[in-house]
């Protein structure tokens, strides 16, 4: 049982790492202006975290069965905690996908940042570029707008 919870763990990890990419390469279309890549990018995350969500379940029920305990109580066991229930190699393994895992948390959320702000200053930018031409007294190349 406990191979199965670190191969979902595992899975788990790839997931996030592929989620991390798509972060990375939206900031890449935002600092490009690349709308419709933006839009596939953002799909592609969706179906990700779907399949995280999935995994993280299945972890849980897992953890539940392998333990003995309802999935809520599951829900609040760490991998630090779990390690303690197997062997020493086994607990190593946890262990270390626990901290790669946290590491990738870490690289996503500041990706998930610093997207959100690009975002915030290309909304900004666009309302001041529409204010400007929209503004009926500013005149452009000689142009009454």
């Amino acid at each position: 049982m406990i191979n199965k919870i670190i191969k979902i763990v595992e899975l788990e990890k790839a997931l996030l790492e592929e989620l991390l990419k798509i972060v990375q390469k939206q900031q890449v279309a935002l600092v490009k202006l690349k709308i419709s890549e933006l839009a596939e990018l953002s799909n592609y995350q969706e179906e990700i975290s779907k399949k995280i969500r999935s995994l993280e379940l299945s972890r849980l029920n897992m953890v539940a069965s392998f333990l003995g305990i309802t999935r809520s109580e599951a829900s609040s066991i760490t991998m630090s905690e779990l390690s303690r229930y197997v062997n020493h190699n086994e607990g190593v393994q946890l262990l270390k996908y626990r901290d790669e895992m946290k590491e990738i948390h870490t690289r996503l959320y500041n990706g998930l940042l610093t997207n959100r702000l690009l975002a915030n200053r290309a909304k900004v930018s666009f309302s001041n570029i529409l204010s400007l031409v929209t503004n009926g007294t500013n005149q452009i190349y000689n142009v009454k707008v």
